[in-house]
């Protein structure tokens, strides 16, 4: 077997570190919700460790097609064969790729919908952005496996069949993806920048854990870019780096969403600060808001 590369060494150390992190948060967010409110766990709570065994089986299977069937090497430098096992783990790559960032979206929207509670219109704008990240992780399942027809067309151009244009759906889908990105860390973002009367140090702090997504933003653009070049000539070289950025996209992703900060800030920041320092409810527009912030469950 050929020397791997150094794009699929780095490509397998730094996922596995990601999942390293990606179980640690896990574990610690799991200890911190039995811990506080015994066995009754959210949504949420298990949203994130389903995403996470979904991210290890996504990193798994790059760690496979890199140690046995060449993904990370020159495509001159394998057989055909392997190369059409890569270009099948692509697909499957992407199919799970979509179903973790529906399932990590819909789990932040739920997280955000329980503290902005009482504030009518973000309610209704993360139960909406909720609806749509499941659809579109279902929609953008379909478009892998429907594409093309047959479904062996994808990856062995002697079958006879017809294709759609793959590149132009896939990097429709993600461009969507990065939207709503954008729109969920927005969200929080407007509501504590409004907050006048809220120290400016204490804005800040909010805002960076609200923030932290812009991480996950930023890995997906660069993805984004991966994605369309994998359709060029040394196509299964170019797949370890995008398997590099599935993980890094992943994994932390899943880490912002673990991390067992949020119910010390939630509990300790959000519920103090916001009663304390804004009382006549300026960011709620109904009768319940005027009347301060009342949370109508704790994390």
């Amino acid at each position: 077997m050929k020397e791997h590369t150094a794009l699929s060494k780095c490509t397998l150390v730094t996922s596995w570190i990601l999942t390293s992190l990606g179980l640690c948060s896990t574990a610690s967010m799991l200890a911190v919700r039995i811990l506080s409110r015994g066995t009754q766990l959210r949504v949420e709570d298990v949203l994130v460790p389903l995403s996470f065994l979904l991210a290890a089986a996504l990193i798994a299977l790059s760690t496979w097609a890199i140690a046995s069937e060449g993904q990370g090497s020159h495509q001159d430098d394998i057989s055909v064969s392997q190369v059409d096992r890569v270009a099948k783990s692509l697909l499957v790559s992407e199919a799970l790729w979509s179903l973790i960032n529906g399932l990590i979206r819909i789990s932040a929207c739920i997280f955000l919908h329980r503290i902005f509670d009482p504030v009518p219109w973000a309610r209704r704008a993360l139960t909406a952005l909720a609806v749509f990240s499941g659809l579109l992780a279902v929609a953008s399942i379909l478009q892998i496996f429907l594409i093309c027809r047959p479904f062996a067309a994808n990856w062995d151009h002697k079958v006879l069949g017809a294709c759609g244009d793959q590149m132009a759906s896939f990097m429709a889908f993600e461009a969507l993806g990065l939207a709503l990105d954008v729109v969920i860390v927005a969200v929080p973002t407007w509501l504590v920048l409004t907050m006048r009367n809220m120290a400016f140090g204490k804005r800040v702090m909010l805002m960076v854990v609200f923030d932290v997504g812009i991480i996950v933003i930023v890995v997906t653009g660069l993805r984004m870019g991966a994605l369309y070049k994998t359709v060029d000539e040394d196509f299964t070289y170019s797949q370890s780096y995008l398997s590099l950025l599935s993980a890094a996209g992943t994994m932390t992703a899943i880490v912002c969403c673990a991390s067992p900060i949020f119910p010390q800030v939630y509990n300790d920041t959000w519920l103090n600060t916001f009663n304390a320092e804004d009382p006549d409810g300026s960011l709620s527009d109904d009768a319940e808001g005027k009347r301060g912030f009342t949370s109508r469950s704790s994390i």
